[in-house]
């Protein structure tokens, strides 16, 4: 069995990525412009994914608590959206090749569709899976575990999805300090969102919350 976590990037979006990875593939290159446009686009789905959706699906639940989720979601967009203007202003070949890697590492193909994500260890799918559906399926209701787990998610996610692309670049010492004070502000906005938010939703919003992120944890049967 193999884990994933991964969710449908907007077709538009998903078909621009595909095409500029097909061009790379044949050898050919890209500039810088339309390379950071893709990458913000990228940052966007992300948010929207991960936070937005959710602010969107409280509010149908007429819950409170959205506008903290909704404040660090423009944070996270306003700095990585200048962050990512000033790293991709120039963007060599050889950063390039690198970028197209990691691109494909987060390509995560479905027998039913493509998705953009990543791998997940045996452990961590596991858990996802599990402690998800316990929340979901009402089994047990634990506010402090799921705050645990969702915060795992967030690093997990910042590892694959941040420092991954950022290790592809060649940075000088202060665009290099600039990464780092970005991805500090993320981890700390997300944790201490994710322990507000959890507990200021009731037991109906908070298995919401549950359903909608098992929903992007996904297993395929590998051949042994």
């Amino acid at each position: 069995m193999t884990y994933y976590f991964g969710f449908a990037l907007a077709e538009d979006h998903q078909s621009q990525l595909d095409a500029l990875l097909d061009k790379h593939a044949r050898g050919e290159y890209s500039d810088a412009a339309e390379i950071s446009r893709l990458a913000i686009m990228g940052v966007d789905g992300v948010v929207h994914a991960l936070a937005i959706n959710v602010i969107a699906l409280l509010r149908d639940e007429n819950g409170d608590g959205t506008a903290l989720l909704d404040k660090v979601a423009k944070l996270v967009l306003k700095t990585m959206n200048g962050l990512l203007g000033q790293l991709l202003a120039s963007v060599s070949q050889e950063e390039q090749d690198k970028l197209a890697e990691y691109m494909l590492r987060r390509r995560v193909q479905l027998p039913e569709k493509r998705l953009f994500g990543y791998l997940l260890s045996d452990a961590d799918g596991q858990r996802f899976q599990q402690e998800l559906s316990a929340v979901a399926e009402q089994k047990q209701i634990n506010r402090d575990e799921l705050a645990k787990l969702l915060m795992h998610f967030i690093d997990l996610t910042t590892v694959s999805c941040y420092d991954e692309f950022i290790d592809c670049l060649t940075l000088s010492f202060i665009k290099r300090q600039g990464a780092s004070l970005a991805r500090t502000t993320i981890i700390k906005a997300g944790h201490a969102t994710i322990r507000s938010l959890i507990k200021s939703l009731n037991d109906e919003q908070v298995i919401a919350v549950a359903c909608y992120y098992r929903g992007m944890f996904h297993q395929v049967v590998t051949d042994m």
